[in-house]
């Protein structure tokens, strides 16, 4: 807007700001001051009423983006809505009410030069403790959710729906903390902020998510947050899972034209069984390069399979369960050729040789494979685990199995980090050249 412009929209908000309560009923809640019919239909208002002009001012302004039926096509970051021209007037007058006149006219000014807005999207995960804010890498950053007694909770909280941040039957927050939930918050940028009614199109609308350095939209989100949760999983042995997430938009920002500051929680749900793993700033590096190799796109092999049971056997609570699981992920990774002959052998040294760094190592992580191919052999068939056999190794079952899921979870960082992984008809000769010192002579898939 030019400066004489500026001035004209100064005047006109301090014009009818005195006639609020009256062009609002419920003036004393302000989150209300929303007008969603014409203003053709508006009693109290008509040609000589202040509100007339300055909604004749806004039409003006966004004259190219109004319709014939006087309805204003804007971006709500899910699709292109339109709006009365009165709403837009309704967020001017409620941020000149609350934060100044002026404020109302830079934000108003600001939206019709850059076209550009930016929000947050807050996604809140589950299976994952920290203990102060982690930033993985640049354009995410991981928030402990406070204790009731934090100090600064109140700034947090204001950015949470009401729905997560109370307790079903009570009043109060959830301590979420102790139950292993943290908050993934990502800065989006939405363009255009205003769109012309005859090219209305979800294609030419751009949001977009910096995270490093790359440009995400809105339709691989998904996909980057599924990453972003497997890299967790595997960095901390453990199930990182997205519980529900949200978008916030300031209050203050003439882009929120129904005045709702957070969108609904998207199926909400916090299952409180699942095994919480603690996330520092030590495993960022590690987590960096898991989430890239994941990222940039995990081979559709056996690898899904393995990853797949691995965090499985994280949400299973019976240990009998958890057993079968890692079986069968082992057995994806190491068993991968069919046949079925010598399995305890061929899985025991294979195991052994691909994780094992020296001779010493080896032998011990052989007998270690071949005591767990005998326990989830008593779990498949008897649905028992000996913990008399499990002692012998130094062990309790707790342990054993815990120690069975970090060392699966090796396994299938190895092979992600592999440049080449073997196809089906090579798997044999793949494993005997390795354990015969030949090395990874095989095509790459």
């Amino acid at each position: 807007m030019t400066e004489e412009r500026k001035q004209e929209l100064k005047q006109l908000l301090s014009q009818v700001i005195p006639y609020l309560p009256e062009i609002y009923p419920r003036y004393n809640d302000i989150n209300t001051w929303i007008i969603t019919i014409p203003p053709k239909k508006i009693p109290s208002v008509h040609k000589e009423h202040p509100l007339y002009n300055l909604i004749t001012f806004v039409k003006v302004e966004l004259s190219k983006y109004i319709d014939t039926d006087n309805r204003i096509y804007m971006s709500d970051f899910s699709v292109f809505p339109s709006y009365w021209c009165s709403e837009p007037c309704a967020q001017l007058l409620r941020i000149a009410k609350l934060h100044g006149i002026q404020h109302a006219i830079t934000e108003f000014d600001r939206c019709l030069t850059s076209n550009t807005e930016s929000i947050q999207y807050y996604t809140l995960l589950k299976g994952i403790k920290i203990d102060r804010e982690v930033i993985p890498f640049d354009g995410i950053r991981l928030i402990p959710v406070p204790h009731n007694n934090s100090k600064w909770s109140n700034q947090l909280w204001s950015n949470i729906p009401e729905s997560i941040a109370k307790e079903k039957g009570r009043k109060g927050l959830y301590d979420f903390r102790n139950r292993g939930v943290t908050l993934a918050v990502t800065d989006f940028t939405v363009s255009p902020i205003f769109c012309k009614p005859s090219s209305v199109d979800e294609s030419i609308r751009q949001t977009c998510l910096k995270v490093k350095k790359r440009k995400l939209n809105e339709y691989s989100i998904n996909d980057f947050f599924k990453s972003f949760c497997l890299g967790l999983s595997l960095t901390m042995n453990g199930n990182v899972q997205v519980s529900t997430h949200w978008n916030f938009l300031e209050p203050s920002k003439f882009t929120n034209i129904r005045g709702v500051a957070i969108s609904e929680p998207k199926n909400f749900s916090l299952d409180l069984g699942i095994p919480t793993n603690t996330f520092t700033s030590v495993q960022i590096e590690e987590f960096e390069h898991v989430f890239d190799l994941l990222y940039s796109g995990m081979p559709k092999n056996f690898l899904n399979r393995a990853v797949n049971r691995f965090l499985k056997s994280h949400l299973n609570k019976d240990p009998v369960d958890k057993m079968i699981d890692l079986r069968i992920a082992f057995e994806a990774l190491y068993l991968g050729d069919g046949n079925k002959g010598e399995a305890k052998f061929r899985l025991s040294t294979r195991a052994a040789w691909h994780l094992g760094k020296d001779v010493p190592q080896r032998k011990k992580l052989y007998k270690f494979f071949r005591t767990f191919y005998d326990q989830s052999s008593s779990s498949v068939h008897s649905e028992n685990i000996k913990d008399k056999e499990i002692g012998k190794m130094g062990y309790n079952r707790e342990e054993f199995i815990t120690k069975s899921q970090d060392l699966c979870r090796k396994a299938i960082l190895k092979f992600l980090k592999s440049e080449n992984i073997p196809a089906k008809d090579e798997w044999s000769d793949y494993w005997s050249n390795i354990i015969m010192g030949g090395g990874e002579t095989f095509k790459k898939v």
